[in-house]
């Protein structure tokens, strides 16, 4: 979560495992996950998921907006975010 939270496009396989782990391990969410993660999936799953650290999928993350799109495997993932990729590239700088 730490990582996707930073990034401007986010996407995942429908079977991805995610948790904001730190509660578990007794340490504090200190590099932005808590500033950032109620911007994209609001106040009330971002608390719930840091005080639980529940462990959520790939279908899930999709439906409270934290990534914009789930690909069925691996292989379509990486299909989908090149093809993006290149459409991206393919515009002016």
């Amino acid at each position: 979560i730490d990582l996707i939270t930073c990034c401007d496009l986010r996407y995942c396989t429908t079977d991805a495992r995610l948790c904001v782990k730190e509660v578990d391990v007794a340490i504090t969410a200190d590099i932005g996950t808590l500033q950032r993660l109620p911007k994209i999936v609001g106040d009330g799953h971002a608390r719930e998921l840091a005080l639980t650290a529940r462990v959520f999928d790939g279908a899930e993350a999709k439906r409270m907006g934290l990534v914009t799109e789930t690909l069925p495997s691996v292989d379509a993932l990486m299909q989908h975010v090149r093809g993006v990729a290149a459409a991206m590239a393919a515009k002016s700088p």
